[in-house]
């Protein structure tokens, strides 16, 4: 008589973007992921109470509950391994000062399936009810982001620079960079409608983005954040 093996149900992690608070910014997605995940795994950051309403078992991690990033990894990568649907629950956006990408890169490093889920930005929430708009018209173009702990980088740093509405621009966009100084091989992915079915991402470097072609709508990440991890089909 033969032994039947049930194959072993393989784990993921979705690195969630629960938004500012506010649980009605919450995204369709984000709350389905949540409903349907084994563990939830949040920050200090997140409002717990909005957590109840789902059914899997919930552990706060971070700072405030003495996790050090590391043992965050391997929490991930236990419960993943264990064949469970994981949620990594952020506030604000996962990666945006939310360290979703090292905790991206060390999943896929030890071949766990991640996705990322975004959330609404604590400067999109901070803009939005105070009435300023984070761009206007002929007084700012530009947006900077940065984090006020004050973390000094070993090596001077480049920002990572995002374009909007580029398609038809990309030898100009190009040139301009050039210009600000930023080498030849900085690394560029070109997001064509991003989320939708048609969604189309291709990596290159800054030399070659002109000889590239792409259809609107258009979002170009530049930077050594794009080289950083390993993406599937690179």
């Amino acid at each position: 008589m033969s032994t039947i093996h049930t194959p072993r149900r393989q784990g993921k992690v979705w690195l969630v973007g629960f938004g500012p608070g506010d649980p009605e910014l919450l995204t369709c997605k984000a709350h389905r992921i949540l409903g349907q995940a084994d563990v939830l795994f949040y920050d200090a950051l997140v409002p717990a109470a909005h957590l109840a309403v789902y059914p899997g078992r919930k552990r706060a991690v971070g700072k405030r509950d003495h996790t050090e990033q590391a043992g965050i990894n391997t929490l991930l990568l236990e419960a993943a391994q264990r064949g469970e649907c994981v949620a990594r629950v952020k506030i604000g956006d996962p990666m945006l000062f939310g360290r979703g990408g090292e905790e991206l890169a060390f999943l896929r490093a030890h071949g766990v399936a991640v996705e990322v889920v975004p959330g609404v930005s604590a400067a999109q929430a901070a803009a939005a009810v105070a009435e300023v708009p984070l761009t206007l018209r002929g007084v700012a173009q530009r947006l900077e982001l940065r984090t006020g702990h004050g973390c000094a980088a070993a090596t001077p740093e480049r920002p990572t620079v995002v374009y909007y509405m580029g398609a038809a621009r990309l030898a100009v966009i190009a040139a301009e960079l050039l210009a600000e100084g930023h080498p030849l091989g900085t690394p560029v992915a070109l997001i064509e409608n991003a989320t939708r079915p048609e969604q189309r991402i291709t990596h290159t470097t800054l030399a070659e983005l002109p000889q590239q072609t792409a259809r609107a709508p258009l979002t170009l990440i530049v930077g050594e954040v794009v080289r950083g991890i390993s993406f599937p089909g690179r």
